[in-house]
C-alpha cells in the first residue's frame, strides 16, 4: 500500500520526503557507535528494558542454579530478586539517557518541521531559472 501511495505523489512532495529520509540517512551515519546505540535504546525503550529482563533472568538463573544447596523454590526466588534488581538498573539507566536526550528533543519541537519551506524554495528557484 505504501508503494502505491508513493507512485501517486507528486514530484514536489517525492522529492521533500525523499530529501527528508536522504538527511536521515545522513545523520544516522555520522553517528558514533555510542550515539547510535544511544538512538536505539531511546527509540526501543520497552523492548530494551524487557529484553534485559529476561537476559537477566536468564542469567541469574544460570548462576544461582548451580548451588546445590539450595532448594529450587528458593533459586527461583533469588533469580527473580536479581533479575528484578537489574532490570531496575536498566530502568534507571533509561530515564538518564532520556532525560538527556530532552533537550535535542525541545529544540526539534521548537524548530519544527519546515519541509514546506523547502518546496517553496525549490519553486522560486526552478521559477527563477525558467525567468
Amino acid at each position: 500500500m505504501i508503494d502505491y501511495e508513493r507512485s501517486h505523489w507528486d514530484s514536489k512532495d517525492k522529492y521533500a520526503v525523499e530529501r527528508r529520509a536522504h538527511e536521515e540517512r545522513l545523520r544516522w551515519d555520522s553517528l558514533s557507535v555510542k550515539d547510535k546505540f544511544a538512538d536505539w535504546t531511546a527509540r526501543h525503550q520497552l523492548s530494551y528494558v524487557v529484553g534485559s529482563w529476561a537476559l537477566a533472568m536468564a542469567v541469574s538463573g544460570a548462576i544461582i542454579m548451580r548451588d546445590p544447596h539450595l532448594p529450587v523454590r528458593h533459586k527461583v526466588v533469588q533469580a527473580r530478586v536479581w533479575a528484578q534488581g537489574l532490570t531496575l538498573g536498566v530502568i534507571i539507566a533509561t530515564g538518564a539517557l532520556t532525560h538527556s536526550q530532552r533537550a535535542k528533543a525541545a529544540q526539534m519541537r521548537k524548530h519544527g518541521d519546515h519541509s514546506w519551506e523547502d518546496v517553496l524554495d525549490d519553486q522560486q528557484r526552478k521559477v527563477r531559472a525558467v525567468t
